[in-house]
């Protein structure tokens, strides 16, 4: 898969997470068009990558045990005043 079409899917999984209605995992796959095989594999994989991802039982739904959010890009340094090379 192109590494573009997997961050966009690692986005919209984030996106899922953060929305207030309950979205099981069986509907976030089909609505993301990939098996739910897939969307364990992404959701173990942003795990690795630090985000706070747990299954909430009582809501039924994936969720963050931490307010925040995953970001797949590049942040800017704004303190960076030019080039080092």
């Amino acid at each position: 898969m192109p590494a573009h079409k997997a961050c966009n899917i690692i986005e919209r999984i984030n996106k899922f997470i953060l929305m207030e209605r309950p979205l099981r995992p069986p509907e976030m796959a089909r609505m993301l068009r990939i098996s739910e095989r897939h969307l364990y594999n992404y959701i173990r994989f942003m795990k690795k990558f630090g985000a706070p991802i747990y299954f909430n039982r009582s809501i039924g739904r994936y969720a963050y045990k931490e307010s925040g959010t995953f970001f797949v890009g590049f942040l800017k340094d704004e303190s960076d005043t030019g080039y080092d090379y």
